[in-house]
C-alpha cells in the first residue's frame, strides 16, 4: 500500500497532482497488486482537477482511494509514503513508515528561496538527523520517472526499508 500526501496547500497540491498520477499509473502497470491512497487534510483541497483525474484513475481499475482528514491513518497502514517536504515528513517519520520526500516551486520561487536558504536537505528527518535517511526530490528532480524510481527501491530493497526504519529510530532518540 502506498500513500501519497501531496501537501497541506492548494497550490502544492495542484503542483504536484499531475507527477502523483502519472506516477501512480507507472507503479500500478508494473506492479498491479498494490493499492493507493491520497491523503488530504480538508475537502477543499479535493479540487475537481484533481477529482477528475482520480476518476480516470479509478476507471482504469486501479485500487486508489481518496482519505480526507484521515492523514495518520493512511501513513500507519502503508508500506511506502511519499510525501511533500513539511512536517508531514517528521510525523511520517515519527510513524515509522518508509518514505520518499518531494517539492516543487514555481522556478522564480525556487531561485529566490534556493538563494536565501544554505541547508544540506529539505526534509526535517534529513535535517535532524544532519544525513540523508530518506530521498528527496526537489524542483527539477520531482518528476514521475524519479518519484517512481524511488518508490520502487523501497518496494524492492527490504535493506533500504530496514536503513530508513533504523533512521527513524535514531529520529525518535534524538527527539
Amino acid at each position: 500500500l502506498i500513500s501519497f500526501l501531496p501537501g497541506s496547500r492548494k497550490s502544492e497540491i495542484k503542483k504536484h497532482f499531475d507527477i502523483i498520477y502519472q506516477t501512480i499509473v507507472n507503479i500500478n502497470n508494473k506492479y498491479p497488486n498494490c493499492g493507493f491512497l491520497i491523503a488530504l487534510a480538508n475537502k477543499d483541497h479535493l479540487l475537481p482537477e484533481i477529482d477528475e483525474k482520480i476518476s480516470e484513475l479509478i476507471k482504469k481499475g486501479i485500487n486508489l482511494k481518496i482519505k480526507i482528514s484521515k492523514t495518520y491513518d493512511c501513513i500507519i497502514s502503508s508500506d511506502i509514503v511519499a510525501v511533500c517536504s513539511g512536517t508531514a515528513t517528521l510525523e511520517v517519520g515519527l510513524l515509522g513508515t518508509p518514505m520518499v520526500v518531494f517539492y516543487k516551486l514555481s522556478f522564480l520561487s525556487y531561485l529566490i528561496i534556493r538563494a536565501l536558504i544554505l541547508v544540506k536537505y529539505i526534509s526535517l528527518v534529513n535535517l535532524i538527523l544532519d544525513k540523508k535517511i530518506v530521498s528527496e526530490l526537489v524542483q527539477q528532480k520531482m518528476n514521475s520517472k524519479n518519484l517512481t524510481h524511488e518508490i520502487e527501491i523501497l518496494i524492492n530493497s527490504e535493506l533500504e526499508r530496514n536503513r530508513q526504519i533504523q533512521g527513524f529510530a535514531e529520529l525518535r532518540k534524538k527527539l
